[in-house]
């Protein structure tokens, strides 16, 4: 395929034009980015940073692949290298079952998994132009076209900032997110915890609220979006922390039936296979189902599940 050609990320249709192109997103972004050199890289890798603490593997097929396949090599790699993270690289943005296997996967393996989609793509073109005029010239020059035209004044523009002087209202200023801050990904992902703390509060906690508290609790942000990408993991612990806190504030969890939903999405967020399930019910109450359970024993399971996955988070 002519690169010269490619029009956006749906345009390239090849494994060897998008490695070449994550390879050079990468190695701008990351000064001890290494790409592996080969076909399909080396040992199901890709590229790494580091001693391979960091690892990135790259998925590109014209058709979407089934959840489990991304995972393949995953499960290979983390045999071989002590592991810190594991990037998987991919030019559509993830499905939830992909992204509720890459939480399982990192929870099995305690390390990070994190998923590099269009989304975090097309930012990382964004922000490196040498790289996006190589690769999608039509979308240099028509990023080019708008910087010019944001710099020409329309009429209508000079009555409006006439108006806001006379006002004495000032002029709106749009800040610039730091490159580090929150992906579009794990922004979503704090506002749909977010939505479940209002719902759970039945709506005495407003949404505002809650992301007033989170960016006290992770300050120094004039803005909760821009709180680093690295604290995403401990953004995620405190939000579910303050989820379970609302809940026994506001009595949502008294019932012995909201009981035994609670722990049986606990067990699909740990990924418990059934002989676990029922082992680990055994050692905590002496009995293998929550049908056999009083509202006591619901309760210490319960817990200790929140506790187990608290710790993986």
């Amino acid at each position: 395929m002519n690169v010269s050609r490619a029009r956006d990320l749906q345009d390239i249709r090849s494994h060897q034009e998008f490695e070449r192109l994550c390879h050079e997103l990468l190695a701008a972004e990351y000064n001890d980015y290494q790409a592996v050199a080969g076909e399909g890289g080396d040992e199901g890798i890709d590229g790494f940073r580091g001693n391979r603490e960091i690892v990135y593997q790259f998925k590109f097929s014209v058709h979407r692949l089934r959840p489990g396949e991304y995972f393949a090599d995953l499960d290979r790699v983390v045999k071989l290298y002590p592991l810190r993270e594991w990037v998987l690289v991919i030019p559509r943005d993830p499905t939830s079952r992909l992204l509720d296997l890459a939480r399982a996967r990192a929870r099995l393996y305690n390390i990070r998994v994190t998923i590099l989609d269009r989304t975090a793509l097309e930012n990382l073109i964004s922000k490196h132009s040498t790289i996006r005029e190589k690769y999608f010239p039509e979308l240099a020059r028509e990023a080019t076209v708008l910087r010019l035209h944001k710099r020409i004044a329309t009429k209508d523009d000079v009555r409006r900032l006439q108006k806001e002087v006379r006002a004495n209202r000032p002029v709106k200023l749009h800040a610039v997110p730091p490159p580090e801050s929150l992906t579009p990904l794990h922004r979503k992902e704090i506002q749909k915890a977010a939505d479940k703390i209002v719902r759970e509060s039945r709506g005495k906690i407003k949404y505002g609220q809650v992301f007033s508290m989170l960016k006290n609790e992770f300050g120094e942000v004039d803005n909760w979006y821009w709180i680093p990408d690295s604290r995403f993991p401990e953004v995620s612990k405190w939000l579910h922390n303050f989820t379970y806190g609302v809940r026994d504030e506001y009595g949502v969890r008294d019932s012995v039936t909201l009981l035994k939903g609670v722990i049986q999405s606990e067990r699909r967020q740990l990924g418990l296979s059934d002989s676990e399930y029922k082992e680990l019910l055994l050692q905590l109450t002496g009995v293998d189902s929550t049908t056999k359970m009083d509202k006591e024993q619901l309760l210490s399971v319960r817990d200790y599940f929140n506790l187990l996955i608290a710790r993986g988070a």
